[in-house]
């Protein structure tokens, strides 16, 4: 049998290096005694992260995040502020519609107590 220089080419069951790939990519021995039993430790690898500048502005607004994904919340959202446009514009009205409706009140009240008036004036007050 040819010596194989590259470990993992070998024919030998248990001396594969793919056995030793294994262990090493996850794995890192700090001490490995004779025989088959060592004990493996985690290996500590940073992965490399972009670098991100101090004056980068991460803020998000959250109606950006919810109509960004869906379409039709946008429409829900601007039907629900017609619908509260309208609503206040009612309430407007309303108020409006009060006090033209108290001033008219107001008026009759006045209209018919002139109305006395001129009958008393117009009647002399009989004695």
């Amino acid at each position: 049998m040819a010596t194989n220089p590259d470990p993992s080419q070998s024919d030998q069951p248990g001396s594969s290096g793919q056995d030793t790939l294994s262990h090493s990519s996850n794995f890192s021995t700090s001490n490995e005694p004779s025989g088959d039993a060592y004990e493996p430790t985690l290996e500590i690898k940073s992965p490399l992260l972009p670098q991100i500048s101090a004056d980068t502005n991460l803020s998000l607004d959250l109606d950006s995040i919810i109509s960004a994904g869906n379409p039709e919340m946008a429409e829900v959202n601007k039907r629900a502020s017609n619908v509260q446009k309208l609503a206040e514009e009612n309430e407007k009205l309303k108020a409006e519609l009060r006090e033209m409706s108290d001033r008219l009140e107001a008026a009759e009240r006045r209209r018919q107590e002139l109305n006395k008036k001129t009958q008393n004036l117009k009647e002399p007050p009989s004695e």
